[in-house]
């Protein structure tokens, strides 16, 4: 549906239009450039906002992230506990080295 509006403009405006366009085609031309011009401002607002928001939130992000991070290693640190063999790794620290002589950045410091 249509509604009929008057709308000033430049002279110059009007006689850009009438040369870019075929007779009667001025109100789907300008109706097109204000749809067009509506959703670049609207894409270019909402760039914006979320610009901002994305510099706002940074370090809540990083917040997050740190903590995740921290909740990942616990559970995998007492995943492999809950799998370990206090024996076992006993045995195998027991025999590390043996019959291999230290090799330059082997001592303690």
């Amino acid at each position: 549906m249509s509604k009929r509006i008057t709308i000033v403009l430049p002279e110059t405006t009007i006689q850009t239009i009438d040369r870019m366009v075929k007779h009667g085609q001025r109100n789907r031309f300008i109706n097109d450039a204000v749809l067009h011009y509506l959703a670049h401002r609207n894409t270019e607002a909402l760039r914006s906002q979320l610009g901002r928001a994305a510099v706002r939130d940074q370090d809540l992000d990083h917040e997050v992230a740190s903590d995740w991070s921290a909740l990942r290693t616990a559970d995998y640190f007492a995943e492999r506990a809950a799998r370990g063999n206090i024996d076992k790794a006993k045995r195998i620290l027991k025999r590390a080295g043996r019959r291999r002589p230290p090799v330059a950045g082997d001592e303690i410091r």
